[in-house]
């Protein structure tokens, strides 16, 4: 039975920390109009690691390939994206972290005053390194009738609550 660094259960606390990077999407709505709304579908994402081996010892990931333009991951859609707000992606993926150049695709739907007023495809190429156990939102800033602005942030972690309880 442990005597040191456990509470008065005797239960000993433990920290996590994951391997791979975590990746989401996020699309704001900065037409500055009410009557503008946006919907995005079909958004896929290809180029990235597609394996890799860790080093537990010097604690580093070696990527092997990448994923093919066939092979595409597919995070879903973001729907009702209206002015002043952000939608997050239906789906969000666990990458190979390292640095990486991946190839970006969706369709943008544009409604003006409720009537779908345009559909567009749109793709992106953005490079960035990531880490392990870090959590990433790539996200796009939708505008009426101009430029789609992309930026990569992090998430300070995965979930607030990160405490497993183990019986």
């Amino acid at each position: 039975v442990p005597t040191s660094g456990v509470n008065a259960n005797k239960v000993v606390a433990f920290t996590f920390n994951h391997l791979l990077s975590k990746v989401h999407f996020e699309f704001e709505n900065a037409s500055g109009s009410d009557k503008c709304k946006f919907e995005i579908t079909n958004i896929k994402v290809y180029g990235q690691n597609a394996a890799g081996t860790y080093d537990i010892a010097n604690q580093t990931w070696t990527a092997e390939g990448k994923i093919a333009e066939t092979a595409a991951w597919n995070f879903g859609g973001a729907a009702n994206i209206t002015n002043n707000t952000t939608v997050t992606s239906d789906k969000a993926f666990l990458f190979v972290p390292g640095n990486q150049t991946l190839n970006i695709s969706f369709t943008k739907n544009f409604y003006y005053d409720g009537t779908l007023s345009n559909t567009e495809p749109v793709t992106a190429t953005l490079t960035n390194d990531f880490a392990a156990n870090g959590a990433y939102v790539i996200k796009a800033t939708l505008k009426s009738g101009k430029q789609i602005d992309f930026s990569v942030g992090t998430l300070d972690e995965w979930n607030s609550d990160t405490s497993i309880s183990i019986p």
